[in-house]
């Protein structure tokens, strides 16, 4: 039987591996390729057996003012887009997981429905709308498409630790005096931290790595998004890949530092509620 459990112990860790080599090996080529010039790239090899790391893509992408618009513009729209599908998203989940009438069963069934289509499929009748309504060109615009994505995950998403509350301590509180608006604001959004924090990190990221809203419903310099941005990097016949790569992997750093911060949130919080 030990034996048994050592074999099984080895498979699954080997099995880990593999998906974590093989998921990983992309990311680890975008870190290296920020850090190899461009003949070595062009030669099909990182730094590590080629001239050396070089910081030229990265001084390329860190001097360009259009970047850090484009920076700033992906931050706006994350950041909103997520502060917003998370306050709508969570008034909706809590009214359908509270409420079983046919209304709340309907607005629950209507925002799975939209979560399942693709954002490519919204992309053209999102620009004709947008451009009759004077929403295109705009960054409102873009948060506002966004939004057609990350709020139906938000209300699924926060469905799911609404339905774990029990509702007797909801009850237990109102029973001690405190209001319907006390019992949300000291008993109800304290627990759910947790949620509402994962929840905004999916949605900010959703917002973060979109392509096809910020390329069809945007046409100004100006507001382009990070991934717009990349991708015209890619216009013309010769393509510097070196800062293609850099500009990649400083794309990546905002969201692996979100991921950082809110696990030490989670951390903090599982603690907390073990005491």
């Amino acid at each position: 039987m030990v034996k048994r459990t050592r074999w099984v112990t080895f498979i699954a860790w080997l099995g880990a591996s593999s998906l974590v080599l093989f998921f990983g090996f992309p990311l680890l080529w975008v870190l290296l390729g920020g850090l190899t010039g461009a003949s070595d790239l062009a030669a099909g090899r990182s730094f590590v057996a080629g001239a050396g790391p070089t910081l030229s893509g990265y001084r390329s992408v860190l001097n360009d003012p259009g970047f850090w618009a484009q920076l700033r513009n992906s931050a706006v729209c994350g950041t909103i887009c997520s502060l917003l599908a998370v306050g709508i998203g969570s008034s909706v989940a809590y009214l359908t997981t509270r409420r079983s009438g046919g209304v709340a069963r309907a607005l629950a069934s209507l925002s799975l429905a939209s979560y399942m289509v693709s954002p490519v499929v919204l992309a053209v009748p999102f620009f004709v709308v947008w451009t009759k309504l004077g929403l295109s060109d705009s960054l409102t615009g873009i948060v506002i498409a966004h939004l057609s994505f990350a709020l139906p995950y938000g209300i699924w998403s926060m469905r799911g630790f609404f339905a774990g509350l029990p509702i007797s301590l909801e009850e237990r509180a109102a029973s001690d005096g405190l209001s319907p608006g006390q019992v949300l604001a000291l008993v109800i959004l304290p627990t759910i931290v947790p949620g509402a924090l994962t929840t905004t990190l999916f949605c900010f990221l959703l917002s973060w790595n979109d392509y096809v809203f910020a390329r069809v419903l945007n046409g100004s310099e100006r507001l382009k998004t990070l991934p717009v941005g990349i991708d015209d990097m890619f216009q013309g016949s010769l393509v510097d890949w070196t800062r293609v790569l850099a500009a990649g992997t400083i794309t990546m750093v905002p969201a692996l530092l979100i991921v950082a911060f809110l696990q030490r949130q989670f951390g903090r919080s599982a603690i907390a509620s073990l005491k």
